[in-house]
């Protein structure tokens, strides 16, 4: 029975192993990818939410929801959708965002960057593996009379000086368009302590708030969208508007139902203007059988990454049942004297 059971470890490793490699071959520069599937129109509506780390049930009630609008032409997660920059985590989240039947784009969080979740965490390994998945940090994109323009501040500190010349030149380009479209994880100031400079969940080099704001601010962006803060907040930075969407899953930051509850924004760029719609969404509660099927399916993918990423371990529990096997069957043959 041990011996059957190491027989099985090896050969199931091996097989994932092998699947794994094939599937990550199809997972790979996803923005990119659900980019050039995003149809070209001149006007048109959108989804737009934020912070989820791995919150499976809530992702599916959101993705109910955003995919009940037919008129979406796509989606777009401004960050935080894993809880660490483990590369599991990502996997195991492509596998969720498969849910929305539109194409969906992303902006890199601070818990994409994360490694393991300390102080001393390598947010280096955190965006390689936001990279390899997804692709570059910040982009850009047009699509009828829109322009988007995806940044990464996901350092919660600032954007280096290479990516604000970056800004400057799609800003510059974005004239051409009647909208502009800015995404970003971490605000510039945190509405819950007043905007005041530095305080709060907001990014910290004050210097680097400030140019950015007055670049927004120069160019007349028509929406800078952002997370981080797990609710909802509009206002304005500025001359510049802003909307702070954190609701599609993480615990919520607060209890004033005015700013804290679960929600995306329907953005639908028209002719006269943009409308935004604060798109509540319940948890509605699963059906036994769909509760059911839910849970196999969460711990299939548990146990599939654990597969491919502690496969040595595993090489290791097999070969102790091995030599636990031929023990035991040493002292079985052996003749009482």
């Amino acid at each position: 029975m041990l011996f059957l059971l190491a027989t099985f470890l090896i050969i199931a490793a091996v097989f994932i192993q092998i699947h794994y490699m094939h599937k990550f071959a199809r997972s790979v520069d996803l923005n990119n990818r659900n980019l050039h599937a995003i149809d070209d129109k001149e006007y048109f509506s959108f989804a737009v939410f934020a912070d989820n780390k791995n919150a499976y049930d809530k992702l599916r009630h959101l993705a109910g929801a955003v995919n009940s609008e037919d008129d979406n032409l796509f989606s777009i997660f401004v960050g935080d959708m894993v809880q660490n920059g483990e590369l599991r985590k990502y996997m195991l989240i492509v596998d969720h965002l498969k849910e929305f039947t539109k194409p969906l784009l992303t902006a890199v969080g601070n818990h994409e960057i994360y490694n393991h979740m300390d102080a001393d965490a390598d947010f280096h390994i955190g965006r390689l593996s936001y990279q390899r998945v997804f692709g570059d940090r910040y982009y850009s994109f047009a699509r009828g009379e829109s322009y988007f323009i995806i940044l990464d501040d996901a350092d919660c500190y600032s954007i280096d000086d290479r990516q604000f010349e970056w800004l400057r030149r799609r800003l510059e380009e974005s004239l051409k368009h009647k909208y502009r479209f800015v995404f970003m994880h971490v605000p510039l100031f945190d509405p819950g302590t007043g905007n005041n400079y530095g305080a709060g969940r907001s990014l910290k080099n004050l210097t680097s708030v400030r140019k950015i704001n007055a670049l927004f601010d120069e160019y007349e962006v028509t929406m800078l969208f952002v997370g981080h803060l797990h609710g909802f907040y509009r206002g304005t930075w500025g001359k510049t508007p802003y909307i702070i969407t954190g609701g599609a899953g993480a615990m919520l930051h607060g209890d004033d139902p005015k700013h804290y509850f679960y929600h995306y924004i329907k953005v639908t760029a028209a002719p006269t203007g943009v409308i935004y719609d604060i798109k509540k969404y319940a948890e509605k509660g699963f059906s036994p059988v769909q509760r059911v099927k839910h849970l196999i399916i969460d711990a299939f993918g548990y146990t599939y990454y654990f597969f491919v990423y502690e496969y040595r371990h595993i090489a290791i529990i097999a070969a102790l049942l091995y030599v636990l096997a031929f023990i035991m069957t040493r002292l079985s043959k052996r003749k009482p004297s």
